[in-house]
């Protein structure tokens, strides 16, 4: 991780400059996705030219910084290539046999029991958060930005929902969602367990 500042790193998934000590080690790639908390590109290691997918994330995604507050940073992802995710595999691959299903579900069980035994849960696991080693054929648990530390208490503290109101909330009218971007935002898309409204007891008027 780079702590140095990423000069106007822009919104849209656009190729960034990369500072000097990030450059002296790492040379960045073409895109190869975006979500909700970063840009991912791929690069390699100038020592060795280990292939690595490298996350950018803009300032307003981390929560808290330490002192010295830089401006932004690079997160270096050391992922296997060539590396698939398990949505595309399937899409490309088709369905699973029983046997390989099984075999990747053990994979990824045996990664959750990994995370709780060390006091972490995921809380976001899909198909999109496992990636798929294509040399080896093995299922590897990605992306832990809805990760929180285990604990017997209710988790009140979602990444996502905060990170949709922050934007919400920008200073310039300009820099906030539209209605359309806002119903399209990741917090959004995840399924609630009840997403029905009820009618008040007495009122034959729906909520609108």
């Amino acid at each position: 991780m780079l702590t140095k500042p990423l000069q106007g790193l822009p919104v849209a998934p656009m190729t960034p400059t990369p500072p000097p000590a990030f450059e002296a080690e790492y040379r960045l790639g073409p895109l190869l996705g975006k979500g909700g908390f970063g840009t991912v590109f791929a690069g390699h290691r100038v020592t060795d030219r280990l292939q690595v997918a490298i996350k950018v994330i803009p300032r307003n995604r981390v929560l808290g910084w330490s002192p010295w507050t830089p401006e932004g940073f690079m997160l270096v992802l050391e992922r296997p290539l060539p590396a698939q995710d398990l949505f595309d595999y399937i899409t490309e691959q088709g369905p699973l046999g029983e046997g390989r299903s099984r075999c990747l579900f053990a994979q990824v069980v045996a990664a959750v029991r990994h995370c709780h035994a060390r006091g972490v849960v995921h809380r976001d696991i899909k198909d999109e958060n496992i990636l798929m080693d294509l040399r080896r054929g093995c299922a590897k648990l990605i992306d832990f930005g809805s990760g929180a530390l285990l604990h017997d208490e209710p988790y009140t503290d979602f990444d996502d929902c905060c990170a949709l109101i922050r934007r919400c909330l920008a200073p310039k009218p300009s820099a906030r969602p539209t209605l359309e971007e806002i119903l399209l935002d990741p917090w959004m898309q995840t399924p609630a367990e009840d997403a029905s409204l009820n009618t008040p007891k007495g009122s034959s008027t729906p909520l609108a």
